[in-house]
């Protein structure tokens, strides 16, 4: 079993259950710990905790989660652009349109969730993702599988309702 050593500055190192072990047993004698795995010395002041690889993923999804539900601009997988307005993800530029009497009013529009699942599951792409999502290579890929990976880890929303 591997451990993940959580750094206080944000970073994380994979250890082994040898190295977790050492760690653990001369916490008291030493300062500083050398990590042959990831060829480094750490100062044990720098180790905010050590987590088993499953709690430390389980703990990434649940700041992922959070992220997303902080999140306020994202593009869809077809690259239109969206905000979230009273909780609700609508169209950038259908937010705020005028009428005659040159009044603006907010107005969102229903997207269709079979077509965008990634709005029903919460699952909409920042710019900063789409855009690195749209550069990824795909050319080795057969014709088939690049709608597939266009699409990625989404469910059909059929399936969950």
């Amino acid at each position: 079993m591997n451990y993940v050593i959580k750094l206080f500055y944000g970073s994380h190192i994979i250890i082994t259950d040898n190295e977790c072990q050492q760690i653990f047993e001369n916490w008291d004698k030493l300062d500083k710990f050398v990590i042959k795995s990831a060829s480094r010395i750490i100062d044990k002041r720098l180790i905010a905790e050590i987590l088993t690889e499953e709690d430390f993923s389980y703990e990434k999804q649940e700041i992922e989660n959070t992220k997303r539900q902080k999140q306020q601009v994202g593009i869809l997988h077809d690259g239109i652009k969206v905000v979230k307005h009273f909780g609700r993800w609508v169209k950038e530029d259908s937010l705020y349109t005028s009428n005659e009497n040159g009044e603006t009013k907010a107005e969102p529009c229903n997207f269709d969730y079979n077509y965008y699942p990634e709005i029903a599951l919460n699952l909409v792409k920042t710019p900063e993702e789409y855009f690195e999502w749209k550069n990824t290579k795909t050319e080795y890929l057969p014709e088939g599988k690049k709608s597939n990976l266009r699409i990625g880890n989404m469910k059909s929303i059929s399936n969950i309702f």
